[in-house]
């Protein structure tokens, strides 16, 4: 009569875990290898899978590294620049353009230019400060027998180089469309 003890050792001498049934061992050690699981923590990689394994945690690691954390540009908006202004008259017809502005010993003055039909004209001669707003006041010089003057306005904020359009049709001056768009 042999008696098997828990020194019993399976093939690759390790010793059997439940007192010498090897066969049990045998068959869980074959459900081990199957699974998708055992070819990740297995300590008995291959040369090819360990190649393959040590590229994918450099590729994790390189990814994921390098960086300070964020996630977009940090950059603080760029502060406003000096610009000037130009009225470009698509219509058919002369605009006036009046603005307030100031006199060098701080007084107000009201500032008047026209824009003749089809010509771009900048309105003043120096550069405006940076984030200076001005409220344009324009009126498209309609001849009485066609119709009454047309009077709009338009919001600029100085921050570079600034034109407003203005667009009309000799069949609809009250259909007059004014942008303001920087100059590119």
């Amino acid at each position: 009569m042999e008696k098997t003890t828990s020194q019993d050792t399976r093939p690759g001498g390790r010793v059997a875990a439940n007192g010498g049934n090897a066969k049990y061992n045998t068959d869980l050690e074959q459900r081990q290898r199957s699974s998708p699981y055992h070819a990740l923590t297995s300590s008995k990689i291959s040369g090819g899978g360990r190649w393959w394994l040590s590229s994918a945690m450099v590729v994790l690691i390189s990814c994921g590294g390098g960086g300070d954390g964020s996630t977009g540009p940090t950059d603080d908006p760029p502060e406003p620049q000096p610009g000037t202004i130009s009225v470009d008259n698509r219509t058919p017809w002369e605009l006036e353009v009046a603005w307030l502005g100031q006199q060098a010993d701080g007084s107000a003055l009201i500032n008047r230019r026209s824009v003749p039909s089809g010509q771009v004209l900048e309105l003043q001669s120096a550069p405006l400060e940076p984030g200076v707003q001005l409220a344009l006041d324009i009126v498209l010089q309609v001849p009485l027998e066609v119709g009454p003057r047309v009077r709009r306005k338009a919001e600029v904020s100085i921050d570079g180089n600034q034109i407003v359009t203005v667009r009309a049709t000799a069949d609809d001056s009250f259909g007059a469309e004014i942008t303001v768009a920087p100059v590119l």
